[in-house]
């Protein structure tokens, strides 16, 4: 909205959703007393003020706390001033008409949360109209409309603060009680068990609330690979979902038939079978039928709307794990931030929040740098996009070709599992995994090598 805009309708259509004057008073409680500064920015955002020349005025502040420059008329005049916004803002008197027009800084929070409270307002307004323009779209199939309108709703909830803190008392008690749990009920602290025991033994399972990068060579298998851990995850009734964002669902659902009934893809696709494959193939599909995983093949998902969606199934059904396949495919618009890597680093962290918050296994797929091709022994330097991507996840496995040890020839039917970052394990290493000529599928071949145990 403008800086003169007005809610166009509903009950307040004659009301301006901002107040100059505690706007004012705000910022004038600053520059009467820097110390109430820290009263309020713990959880106040400059972009919750209306006018624009007031966000310019509080980053200031926030810069100068920043950096142990006091707080004052001359420091902030001279940052707005190297900003080229002073005279935009009203020039010096603005900044004096500012202590002017507060007496005294005690009422700081308050003005803070008027403040918060109008923006909160705003917001909603400019959330209700998106949701507007969205039901009208009548080409928007029914399922993306609810996805997108709950994801505009969850991202006007993140808008406001939490008030997480917590006394060590209580999450002391927390640890306990967890401790107690696994010493009477040990086979429920387990990790979930991806269907590799040689890979479960270097991770030591996936865990609840956890994020997992895959990453690795193009044609490695990645994508193969994800979903039969999740096939696995499944068959052990744990429900999940799956956001494939590269191939078409039918295409995952015949390489999991091809996997289970032995039959070749070509097979399946062209419907060229030998009578006696077809009982087998009726009978994989029976069997895939009854796993409890949901799968969407949308190219137009985003953090916000995975988000939205997978909070909706976790009231519905008891969600425990879900696949993005994968990062780079996402549809995230950034505003302000063209760059790449900023992108996917903000991608990788909404993700790890996903899975922090809904208490879910996340596994997600991603790519290497051309280094990373390049090498046989991978570092989490040759992650795609910024080294925060990596530091976003609890897991960073590398697959691609077989790495052979003690001088060995390296096997073409092989290919090998490295861990770049495990959260929960102090171990690292690598697992060999045979794959399946012929066929979609991994076996594993007995073989891991641990480091650090």
């Amino acid at each position: 909205m403008t800086d003169n805009a007005r809610a166009d309708f509903g009950p307040s259509a004659k009301i301006i959703l901002y107040n100059l004057e505690v706007e004012e008073s705000l910022l004038g409680c600053v520059l009467i007393n820097p110390d109430s500064f820290h009263e309020v920015a713990d959880f106040f955002k400059a972009d919750w003020f209306h006018l624009h020349k007031h966000r310019w005025v509080w980053d200031v502040y926030v810069y100068l706390d920043r950096e142990q420059i006091p707080i004052d008329l001359l420091t902030v005049n001279n940052e707005l001033t190297r900003k080229h916004q002073m005279d935009e803002i009203g020039g010096f008197a603005y900044l004096t008409h500012l202590i002017n027009i507060v007496p005294t800084s005690l009422h700081i929070e308050a003005y803070a949360r008027i403040v918060q409270r109008n923006a909160l307002r705003r917001r909603t307004l400019e959330t209700a109209s998106a949701i507007a323009k969205l039901a009208y779209d009548e080409e928007m199939p029914a399922d993306e409309l609810l996805a997108a309108v709950e994801g505009a709703a969850f991202a006007l909830r993140e808008s406001q603060p939490l008030n997480d803190m917590r006394p060590m008392v209580e999450i002391m008690g927390e640890v306990y009680d967890a401790l107690n749990e696994a010493l009477n009920h040990p086979e429920l602290a387990e990790g979930f068990k991806t269907g590799f025991p040689d890979l479960d033994k270097l991770l030591g399972g996936l865990y609840k609330g956890d994020m997992t990068l895959l990453t690795g060579d193009p044609g490695s298998g990645k994508s193969m690979l994800a979903m039969q851990i999740c096939e696995n995850l499944a068959r052990q009734n744990r429900a999940g979902a799956v956001f494939e964002l590269e191939m078409k669902t039918i295409t995952v659902a015949r390489r999991m038939v091809s996997a289970h009934a032995q039959v070749k893809m070509r097979g399946l696709r062209d419907g060229i079978l030998a009578d006696a494959d077809f009982p087998v193939v009726i009978q994989a599909i029976n069997a895939l039928s009854d796993l409890p995983i949901w799968m969407s093949g949308a190219t137009s998902w985003t953090t916000t709307s995975i988000r939205a969606t997978l909070m909706r199934m976790t009231r519905e059904i008891d969600l425990q794990w879900a696949l993005v396949d994968y990062l780079d495919l996402l549809a995230d618009d950034i505003p302000g931030r063209q760059n790449e890597y900023a992108r996917d680093t903000l991608m990788a962290r909404n993700l790890h929040s996903i899975a922090k918050d809904l208490n879910l296994h996340l596994i997600v797929i991603h790519t290497l740098t051309k280094e990373g091709f390049r090498e046989s022994s991978k570092k989490l330097q040759n992650v795609s996009g910024s080294a925060k991507v990596s530091y976003a996840a609890d897991n960073v496995l590398f697959l691609g070709e077989h790495v052979p040890e003690n001088g060995r020839l390296a096997q073409p039917n092989l290919r090998t599992v490295q861990a770049g970052k495990l959260r929960n394990e102090e171990i690292t290493g690598s697992v060999d995994l045979a794959k399946v000529s012929g066929f979609p599928m991994f076996v594993g071949v007995q073989t891991v090598s641990l480091e650090g145990v």
